[in-house]
């Protein structure tokens, strides 16, 4: 878990969420969502207090937030079959994906959901879900980077090989007659600028040192964060505290 205390612009959002914190917004005994029957939402928040209180204290989100999500995943939950469904499907979340954060590309997608929920079964867990829009919305730049390295790392063997990235960039390039070389060029290229070490491997550091000498680079590879304007409108769609995203 990040030290969000210690860190540079981790220690910014640390500041802003106890900011919120402090100000004593609570939503003890209040109706979050009019969709749903009082009761029934009662229910379920009681059901999951505890997590609900434990992730607020590890995640740049506050108990009000954390509870809004939930009730975002459980009617996901609720869309996919009833009380008796185990969860929010991972359908479900690569639908989410698109429609609300804009990631368009079906590989990074199926990408981005692996990343989000390693797990074998086809249901996302709902403190998995709850991790990944603290990530999307009030992620740090250090955990947004890390990220980034392990969609694009897909084999998980700690460095991004020249395989993958011809994989990614593939979608690219249109209407060139030789797209297998230009695909090949442009990666050479990218190459050049993430391995800071010039030992023929991208490591989590070279990755990291590089974006952070040039932050536009972090997505090269292929989108795997929302857009601004995407983490904004789902923000206020469930709280009026924004912040810096």
């Amino acid at each position: 878990m990040v030290n969000r205390r210690k860190r540079g612009s981790a220690g910014k959002f640390f500041a802003f969420t106890e900011t919120l914190k402090k100000k004593g917004c609570k939503s003890v005994g209040v109706h979050l969502d009019t969709s749903l029957d009082s009761k029934e939402e009662k229910r379920f928040r009681k059901k999951y207090s505890n997590l609900s209180k434990q992730l607020s204290k590890q995640l740049p989100l506050t108990l009000d937030e954390v509870e809004c999500l939930m009730i975002i995943y459980y009617k996901f939950q609720k869309a996919a079959g009833g009380h008796s469904q185990p969860g929010m499907t991972k359908l479900q979340l690569k639908d989410i994906l698109q429609a609300a954060f804009d990631i368009t590309s079906a590989d990074m997608i199926e990408s981005v959901a692996y990343i989000l929920d390693k797990s074998p079964s086809p249901y996302m867990a709902i403190e998995n879900w709850v991790r990944g829009m603290a990530l999307f919305l009030r992620g740090t730049f250090e955990e947004k980077v890390w990220h980034c390295f392990n969609v694009y790392d897909m084999y998980a063997d700690g460095c991004i090989n020249k395989d993958r990235m011809v994989n990614l960039m593939s979608g690219s390039v249109i209407g060139e007659e030789d797209t297998e070389d230009v695909v090949k060029d442009l990666v050479d290229i990218i190459i050049k600028k993430l391995d800071v070490d010039r030992d023929g491997k991208i490591t989590y550091e070279d990755f990291k040192q590089c974006i952070k000498q040039q932050p536009l680079l972090m997505e090269c590879l292929g989108q795997c964060l929302p857009t601004r304007l995407a983490a904004t409108a789902f923000l206020i769609s469930f709280t009026p505290y924004i912040g810096k995203l």
